[in-house]
């Protein structure tokens, strides 16, 4: 049996103020990716529940302030090409 390893490049965003953006993965931390990608999600994340946030660097939009900032939010990691 061969296991191909999809490379995560995108994912959505759900952020505690219930708005959800798509974007790149690297503006998670390493770490954070790792463990996501780990999962096997078949619904949107609760996002009444607390466990589960992690941290998102964000540079873009409404959530911008002086540069980059860090926003608690859910995410659901989007494949890409097989590595």
């Amino acid at each position: 049996m061969i296991t191909a390893f999809i490379k995560m490049t995108y994912a959505i965003y759900y952020f505690k103020d219930k708005t959800v953006e798509v974007g790149k993965v690297d503006w998670m931390r390493v770490e954070d990716q790792k463990e996501t990608s780990s999962k096997n999600i078949t619904q949107c994340p609760n996002l009444e529940d607390e466990d589960g946030w992690i941290s998102v660097k964000w540079e873009r939009g409404k959530k911008k302030k002086d540069g980059p900032a860090f926003f608690p939010a859910k995410v659901l990691m989007l494949g890409g090409k097989s590595a």
